[in-house]
């Protein structure tokens, strides 16, 4: 994970712009984070459709109004199992346009923009932004609200028990593999930093760096100022070539997944990729080492 940090440094500036922006935003500054503000602004747009992905029962509760319930875990239709019992693995992209479309999501629109819901202070709600990218929307109509719904309830923020009824959409996109690496692909990327490749981890497979993902969240589950993480990654990603590929696992593919969204889509940095099955498939085809 330390090479993830690399490029979390340039990217971190990038994001301390949103960040600022995210407190005054308008119906233009659709940003990878949202804020409370942006929220309370636009959450009665007819063309946002907003994805609460906590629990059945959390959501009966109270939610954000207009926003639509589909929980996240790894049952839900947003995973399935690998070929060899791997869990919360990435499901057919046609699954998941499905439930966008369950959602009311239109797609292609030019107006469609999605915005995802979660418990914070996890990585629940990026992951599934990056499934959503999978399924075939580009990431600028993609975002997170930043701290999820404890955020929002915090802030005072209206809340609702009503349960919306979305006319069902359409979803029509051809499935987005540019940021997925398999294991071939790891395997043969070990040790090859001088040559700008990078592998992430909180593992680990032999020559990745570390970059713990639980540590980038404040306590009250919105994420830790930009510029901290963005020292973390310069001093990451400062012992090897300029970075051209980083690849980014864990232990089942979930909480990489934040610092591919973080890298990639907040922070611009180019051949950012997910290797999905992680640690749980690498153990079976090649050594963990503890270097």
């Amino acid at each position: 994970m330390l090479s993830l940090l690399k490029h979390a440094l340039v990217a971190s500036t990038i994001f301390s712009t949103h960040v600022t922006s995210l407190e005054n935003s308008g119906r233009s500054s659709f940003t990878p984070f949202l804020s409370v503000g942006w929220f309370s602004k636009n959450y009665k747009d007819p063309n946002l459709a907003i994805i609460d992905i906590r629990s059945a029962t959390d959501y009966a509760v109270s939610h954000i109004p207009n926003s639509v319930n589909i929980p996240f875990n790894a049952t839900s239709g947003w995973s399935t199992a690998g070929p060899s019992g791997e869990v919360l693995q990435l499901p057919p992209a046609g699954d998941i346009q499905q439930l966008l479309a369950s959602a009311g999501v239109r797609w292609p629109h030019p107006r469609t923009r999605v915005a995802i819901a979660g418990p914070g202070g996890n990585d629940a709600a990026p992951r599934v932004a990056l499934s959503i990218k999978y399924a075939g929307l580009t990431d600028d109509r993609v975002a997170v609200l930043n701290g999820g719904f404890p955020a929002w309830e915090a802030a005072g923020a209206r809340t609702t028990t009503h349960t919306p009824l979305p006319r069902r959409g359409n979803v029509r996109a051809d499935q987005d593999l540019s940021f997925i690496s398999y294991i071939d692909e790891v395997a043969s990327s070990r040790y090859r930093r001088d040559e700008g490749i990078y592998i992430i981890d909180r593992g680990h497979i032999g020559s990745a760096l570390s970059l713990p993902t639980p540590d980038i969240f404040n306590g009250d589950g919105t994420f830790i100022d930009m510029d901290v993480l963005a020292l973390r990654a310069k001093e990451a990603l400062s012992i090897g070539a300029a970075p051209r590929t980083i690849i980014v696992y864990c232990h089942i593919g979930r909480q990489a997944s934040t610092w591919v969204f973080l890298l990639n889509h907040v922070m611009g940095y180019d051949g950012v990729k997910l290797y999905d099955g992680s640690t749980q498939e690498w153990g079976r085809h090649y050594d963990l080492v503890l270097d």
